[in-house]
């Protein structure tokens, strides 16, 4: 109880700082009537009027101790940690949400991409908004001789753009009933005059066998998907740079062209965008 008492007095705090500051509103039903109930519960409960900070052994009896003191612990955890581990609050603040950041990380790449380009000389034109659902790429870099490079943002689309007919995978997953209409690797460089594709599929996480396994099925299918079009087609994974440690390219055996599957990151995309720009 004296740790819940503590938990309820910090956050009656931090709650006044906020609607004091304006961060909140002054009437806030849904954290005010769980804070009220909470102190209603703990007026028939003798608990001394100086509260330390709950350690970790507190910690761990709330987490152990079934409901609802485990849906008390990682609140408590939280405010303890706010108030010892400074560095810890403040990525907190600075840090975009979890459901946001391998988006952030997809536009991170795509900007180094096109600085890539940039770096080999290239003009680049903005074409059509991102996530507008418009038909095109995003981007067209022209090169120093000329050659049009088209950078896809979602890179689904780019069938129909080049008219490249029905998919693969359209013909083998037409019979599951919701299956999407078509895929597409995260971002797609197509050369047009040439015949090439650069496809890369970006993958935000510390998990090392997410990057590989599912990273490696993606870049797979949508070499597949897309040999029948492209000459030259290479596929990649696009993971963060703590968990790949050297970029590796293997061509891959059969099929027409040129087709190679790889992993890299970030650091390593201008040298993959100049290897793919120079090619024949």
């Amino acid at each position: 109880m004296s740790t819940l008492a503590w938990t309820v007095n910090a956050i009656d705090r931090i709650v006044v700082q906020a609607k004091r500051r304006g961060a909140l509103e002054q009437s806030v039903p849904a954290l005010d009537l769980p804070l009220s109930a909470a102190r209603d519960a703990l007026a028939y409960t003798r608990v001394p009027d100086d509260l330390p900070r709950p350690v970790r052994h507190d910690l761990e009896s709330l987490r152990t101790s079934g409901k609802p003191w485990s849906d008390v612990q990682p609140v408590t955890e939280k405010i303890v940690r706010s108030e010892t581990d400074l560095a810890w609050f403040a990525l907190q603040l600075l840090a975009p949400d979890p459901e946001f950041r391998w988006r952030l990380y997809h536009l991170a790449v795509l900007g180094h991409v096109l600085m890539a380009l940039r770096a080999e000389g290239a003009t680049i034109r903005w074409q059509t908004p991102m996530g507008s659902g418009a038909s095109g790429p995003n981007f067209v870099a022209r090169m120093l001789d000329g050659t049009a490079v088209d950078v896809w943002f979602e890179a689904s689309g780019s069938r129909k753009h080049y008219k490249q007919g029905e998919s693969t995978y359209r013909r083998v997953m037409r019979s599951v009933l919701g299956s999407e209409s078509s895929i597409g690797a995260d971002l797609g460089l197509f050369i047009p005059s040439r015949g090439h594709a650069l496809l890369l599929e970006c993958k935000f996480s510390s998990y090392g066998p997410y990057i590989a396994r599912n990273g490696y099925h993606q870049a797979a299918g949508y070499a597949l998907n897309e040999h029948d079009r492209w000459e030259r087609i290479w596929s990649y994974v696009i993971g963060p740079r703590e968990k790949i440690a050297a970029p590796s390219h293997v061509d891959a055996a059969g099929g027409v062209g040129d087709v190679a599957l790889g992993v890299t990151a970030v650091p390593w995309v201008p040298q993959l965008v100049a290897s793919f720009i120079a090619g024949p």
